[in-house]
């Protein structure tokens, strides 16, 4: 342990402004208090870690249509992110809660009350460029949607350590598996969010390099007679 007063000082406030970045800036600390997934400006965000939403917010999918296996905050997220939202919701009254907070021209909720029409729901206006896997019958949901998947395809599965089975069902399918695993609203402890890739994908991010919250990029120093970092 450090015990230079001043060496220690200066790594206690490094540990200050990494509290910072995931209590504040994140919004875990709201999140928390509110027992809701938001931001720190109250606004809805996905249930998922906050590594695999930084991943997935850096992505360009104005253009794509996605279909969501549980329907709630992150169809309030996705709403203006994409070009048409269908979600599929097992619980009537959930349902009811969730609809006057969307855009009906872009999002529709289906209401399927048994597990057929429930993981079967991914065929009705298929092909999907985006589905998400967050809701029941996360396995059968897995092995409806691949055929249903358009070329280039990605699938997001939350929970991929508490469920191994549909994270088998796509690998198998050829899609490969990036995990993002870290905190996330409201909890205390970590999990992982998945995100597949087809083999084929065309990713298109919103801008040149990706955005950290919280600050911006801090360069190398320079190296005397070596070129400039890029």
């Amino acid at each position: 342990m450090e015990r230079n007063p001043i060496v220690l000082a200066k790594r206690l406030s490094r540990v200050g402004r990494a509290a910072k970045r995931l209590v504040i800036d994140e919004g875990h600390a709201r999140s928390t208090l509110s027992d809701s997934p938001v931001d720190q400006d109250g606004n809805p965000v996905p249930w998922i870690t906050y590594p695999a939403a930084a991943y997935l917010d850096s992505l360009d999918l104005t253009n794509r249509r996605m279909f969501e296996y549980g329907a709630g905050a992150s169809t309030m997220y996705w709403q203006s992110r994409v070009a048409e939202l269908v979600s599929v919701e097992n619980d009537a009254a959930w349902r009811d809660l969730v609809l006057p907070k969307v855009d009906p021209k872009v999002v529709s909720i289906r209401l399927a009350t048994d597990p057929e029409s429930y993981t079967g729901s991914v065929a009705e206006g298929a092909p999907w460029d985006v589905v998400v896997i967050d809701g029941y019958l996360r396995e059968e949901a897995a092995r409806k949607a691949v055929p249903c998947l358009a070329p280039g395809a990605i699938v997001v599965l939350d929970n991929t350590d508490w469920f191994p089975e549909p994270a088998a069902v796509l690998r198998d399918a050829g899609l490969l598996q990036l995990d993002f695993a870290g905190p996330g609203p409201t909890k205390a402890y970590q999990w992982v969010t998945s995100v597949f890739l087809s083999r084929d994908t065309d990713l298109r991010f919103r801008a040149e390099r990706p955005v950290v919250k919280g600050g911006e990029p801090v360069p190398y120093p320079p190296i005397d007679g070596w070129p400039a970092q890029s």
